[in-house]
């Protein structure tokens, strides 16, 4: 149900809709953190007026919250612009503040729970420091969590401002440094927005937001968020192809560049597969990835196909979770979990830390029994 409003948000669709469709509709789209994304795809495309009064409430209350983020968010840049800028740190904003900066339709409805933050290794202590003084603390995490942190991955621990409880996450590369991807993160290229409340700010380019969006996608863990990231890039791709009609075309050239052409990959393989983007020529695509002597594994294709249908699926819980296959969804998942942490760090690396966490753990039970 979900899946097919995202593809399709028309009249036609939604005049089908009985009274149990919508309510698969609310459940799904709440389990998916999709509520108010609905909602604005719903005034979008003046189909508000075909929508039962009694379900408009679901998905108009989520699109407020979402504002009130949006205006949070908008006052904490500028807060974090004040700080940084004073000491010749530029901020680069990621993801979630990224889209409200530069007023992406894919953030409109949409809630996000920290500040991604990127700002290059050098200046990382600095920055750091500036954030302490302003009131951001450290997260309670235990000594060994801030080592692997420290040593192994692409951001410092989350921080929390004392009083407003907001969290940001400060990054220097959008992979963790034992990852057989990472970039050079000083070929990533900005786009500078300016704005009536926070002044000036920086998020990357299209071409390189875009393929941070798809890599920290393409390589997460856990996929309760999933749908709407892979939603996210469906859209943003919708916005930045009107801007640019081969932008798929210099977004291929510009992720082989930087190495990470296996994510657009994908991105482009599930945007198609699953939202029907008409943006996506695979013809032109296929073409492409010849010229580049980009080839496809099928055995490999194959089993991502199988993880990442699965988990993108919408469920609806708890009234149809047996109808999605729970088991093989539990697969998919548990797949693609072990895919994440093999991609995350070598196994040298990584097992020593897994019977590190594991013995932690243990020993934590321990002291609570």
């Amino acid at each position: 149900m979900l899946l097919n409003f995202l593809q399709q948000p028309t009249s036609t669709l939604i005049k089908k809709y009985t009274v149990a469709d919508w309510q698969i509709l609310v459940n799904q789209a709440r389990h998916h953190n999709l509520l108010g994304r609905v909602f604005y795809l719903l005034e979008k495309n003046q189909l508000l007026s075909y929508t039962p009064e009694p379900i408009i409430w679901h998905f108009e209350s989520a699109f407020k919250v979402s504002q009130r983020q949006q205006i949070n968010t908008y006052f904490e840049i500028e807060e974090i612009n004040k700080i940084l800028n004073k000491h010749h740190v530029v901020p680069i904003y990621l993801k979630g503040a990224a889209y409200c900066i530069r007023k992406s339709s894919c953030s409109f409805g949409r809630i996000f729970s920290d500040i991604d933050v990127l700002v290059s290794k050098e200046q990382l202590r600095l920055t750091e420091t500036n954030f302490f003084t302003a009131g951001w603390l450290k997260t309670q995490i235990d000594d060994y969590d801030e080592k692997y942190y420290r040593i192994w991955m692409h951001e410092i621990p989350p921080l929390q401002h004392f009083k407003r409880s907001t969290v940001v996450d400060l990054h220097h590369n959008i992979l963790p440094l034992t990852n057989r991807y990472v970039p050079d993160m000083s070929k990533f290229t900005t786009h500078s927005v300016e704005n009536s409340w926070f002044g000036s700010a920086t998020t990357l380019s299209d071409t390189d937001l875009f393929i941070h969006s798809a890599v920290h996608l393409f390589t997460e863990s856990e996929f309760d968020n999933g749908l709407r990231d892979l939603s996210d890039l469906s859209m943003l791709l919708d916005e930045f192809s009107n801007n640019n009609t081969d932008f798929i075309l210099t977004l291929i050239d510009r992720a082989n560049t930087l190495g990470l052409l296996f994510f657009i990959d994908l991105a482009l393989r599930y945007i198609e597969k699953l939202l029907n983007n008409e943006n996506i020529d695979r013809k032109k695509i296929n073409e492409k990835f010849k010229i580049l002597n980009y080839k496809h594994n099928k055995i490999k294709s194959t089993v991502l196909d199988y993880c990442f249908i699965h988990v993108f699926t919408p469920i609806q819980p708890p009234m149809i979770v047996k109808s999605n296959n729970k088991t093989q969804r539990l697969l998919a998942s548990f797949i693609l979990f072990c895919r994440s942490h093999l991609m995350k760090m070598p196994l040298k690396i990584l097992v020593p830390h897994l019977i590190k966490k594991t013995i932690r753990q243990i020993q934590d039970l321990f002291k609570q029994s």
